[in-house]
Order: C-alpha cells, then structure tokens, then sequence
C-alpha cells in the first residue's frame, strides 16, 4: 500500500489530498496480472466557512484520473480499479475504470489547470461520473517508454 497526503494549514488556507493505492501482482501467473485499486480524495470548499479548503496542485498535469483527464485534481473522490497485464516483447498494457464524486457539495467542479467547469451552486448531486481507459506502453530501453 502506498500513497500521498498533503496537508496546508496558515492564515485561512486549509487543503487535503489523499491517494491510497493497493496492488498486487501475481509473477508466476501467466501475463503476470497486477490488480490494483486507488481512492482519491482532494478537499473541495464550503464557503461559509471563510476558510480556503479548495486542493491547489501548483503543478497539475493531465494524468491524475487516468490518461485522458476531464476533470482535475479538486474537489473530488474518486475510485480507481485497474488491471495491467504484462505482453512479451517489454508491452504492458492497462485497463481501469473511473468513478469520481464531489468531495464538497458546496465546491464545484474543475479542469486540469483548475478552471471551474461548473459551480458547486448549479449541480447539487454529488456523482460526477464515469469512464472506462486503457493504456498500452513499450519499454524499448531501461530509461525509453513509448
């Protein structure tokens, strides 16, 4: 099991995000599968509180919720199972599937940079949505993924 907790607390600024990630691999098995699931939870904000809560990655990227991110790393919980199997010739190929809800029902919803896509006032239900990915890569050094 690992996983990452950040925590900021000064001057009405408080953020949370926690990834717990649990994975087995099974390398005697044929295709040596390796299972997975990860739970991702960044605080989003209640406004009454006169209290930052809102996650602030400072250096987001596209991959927090799989390979093609819609949403980004802020006001979420999010459920991640995934399966990667492992192809002769350095090919790894992955499967997962997404699940994510608003960790706040008074934040919104954001993009990968931050940028709300919708208010927290406009939409009260706190699912969001799903989808499916799939990843395949190739190791063709010790250092080169394609």
């Amino acid at each position: 099991m690992s996983g990452v907790r950040n925590r900021k607390r000064q001057d009405g600024i408080r953020h949370e995000r926690d990834v717990p990630e649990t994975s087995y691999r099974f390398p005697n098995v044929p295709l040596k599968p390796r299972f997975s699931v990860k739970a991702y939870i960044s605080s989003g904000d209640h406004p009454a509180s006169n209290t930052l809560g809102t996650f602030n990655p400072l250096f987001p990227k596209g991959d927090y919720f799989g390979v093609p991110a819609t949403t980004g790393p802020i006001n979420f919980i999010d459920v991640h199972p995934h399966v990667e199997i492992t192809l002769p010739h350095n090919v790894v190929t992955s499967f997962d599937w997404i699940v994510q809800w608003r960790e706040s029902l008074d934040d919104g919803v954001h993009n990968v940079p931050g940028s709300l896509i919708r208010a927290g006032y406009a939409s009260e239900p706190r699912y969001v949505g799903n989808r499916p990915g799939t990843q395949i890569r190739w190791q063709k050094t010790g250092h080169l993924w394609s």
